[in-house]
């Protein structure tokens, strides 16, 4: 049993999905389904040229291992939890958690193909990457962890309970913020990345607990935000952003195909960012 359901067959059955899924979707809209490609293979084609070029001419082939591990952070999961929640974990990063997923794949790659990323490291359901490129801090897009070092030597990232080293601490919080994209979808960006970048207020407290919640009851690993005391719970998504956000993509197609989904699209989300600006935590 272990065999008949180990990592390599739960990648393949995932795969054969995605596969079907992306055949659905080519019949619902062609340029749809190009765009995506597009977004994906441009950036990975790139990343490893520059790696084979990186590696010939300076004899330094972590370009080319980084480039290679970032396509693989689209199909990690983790692989003590039980059958099948491998295919979940990793349909949800490349159906539902988008357009973030993309993104963080585009910039990753992006970053890896001038040479910004010094060290990529995987991390429960997240690929976490080292480099300069931020001017400090750090950023989460779908399982996508960038942080900057502020030029400083690359770490360890393990163990993650380490609180005496900042960019441990870091990841953690950013790992919070992968627990919102789980937790939102498609909604994402707008209810909690936007936000949490124009006024860093409730959606970072509420990273930091989902954070910390989560590593504690998964690995009993100690809380080390203040938010962990202070916040009772998450705050999710409203069953209605959803409903709004289908409602208008599909009355923009309805009104005008793909232009007028992209249309409904955009405003569904500014509402969503707006609305979400500031909340009580």
């Amino acid at each position: 049993m272990v065999k008949l359901y180990g990592k390599e067959l739960q990648v393949i059955l995932t795969l054969v999905l995605s596969i079907i899924i992306f055949s659905a979707l080519w019949f619902i809209s062609q340029p749809f389904v190009v765009m995506l490609l597009w977004l994906f293979f441009i950036p990975t084609a790139i990343s490893f040229l520059s790696g084979i070029l990186r590696g010939i001419l300076f004899k330094n082939w972590n370009t080319l291992k980084f480039a290679y591990m970032i396509v693989y952070g689209n199909f990690i999961f983790e692989k003590h939890k039980p059958f099948p929640n491998g295919i979940k974990t990793i349909l949800s990063r490349l159906f539902w958690e988008q357009p973030q997923t993309f993104m963080g794949n585009f910039g990753m790659h992006l970053l890896n193909s001038v040479w910004l990323i010094f060290a990529v490291d995987t991390y429960k359901r997240a690929l976490v990457c080292q480099g300069y490129f931020l001017n400090g801090g750090g950023i989460a897009l779908g399982s996508f962890i960038m942080i900057d070092l502020q030029k400083s030597p690359t770490i360890n990232i393990h163990p993650i309970d380490e609180r005496t080293v900042p960019e441990r601490v870091l990841i953690r919080h950013e790992y919070g913020h992968l627990l919102q994209s789980i937790a939102s979808g498609p909604l994402y960006i707008f209810k909690y990345g936007i936000p949490s970048i124009l006024t860093q207020g409730w959606t970072e407290k509420d990273a930091d607990y989902r954070s910390d919640r989560e590593l504690l009851l998964t690995e009993q690993i100690l809380p080390v935000f203040s938010n962990h005391r202070s916040l009772r719970r998450v705050i999710n998504p409203r069953w209605w952003e959803f409903v709004m956000l289908v409602v208008l993509i599909v009355g923009g197609w309805q009104m005008n195909d793909t232009n007028g989904a992209i249309g409904g699209t955009l405003i569904a989300t500014m509402a969503v960012t707006a609305l979400n600006l500031k909340r009580p935590v």
